[in-house]
């Protein structure tokens, strides 16, 4: 993930977009209210939301003309890294 003073990636907003959604859905789990539980479910549905919408934009935006955009090489090479 990105350090501070740093933008994340789009990949890696939409990991981050994902296990907040995550989040919220076992919070929901997990609530002893009814009205908690609305929140968080309301919560996740928003952060799903903008998934939604980042991956609508994702796969809008040009590609290079090797077929890869920055941010999918910049993923996979932190990923690479991750493993050594």
């Amino acid at each position: 993930m990105a350090r501070v003073g740093q933008y994340l990636t789009d990949l890696e907003r939409l990991a981050k977009y994902r296990l907040m959604a995550d989040q919220a859905h076992e919070c929901a789990r997990r609530a002893t209210s009814m009205e908690a539980k609305n929140a968080f479910v309301s919560l996740a549905a928003t952060w799903e939301s903008l998934i939604g919408e980042l991956e609508r934009m994702v796969e809008s935006e040009p590609h290079h003309v090797d077929g890869l955009s920055p941010d999918a090489i910049l993923a996979v090479a932190k990923a690479v890294d991750l493993y050594r």
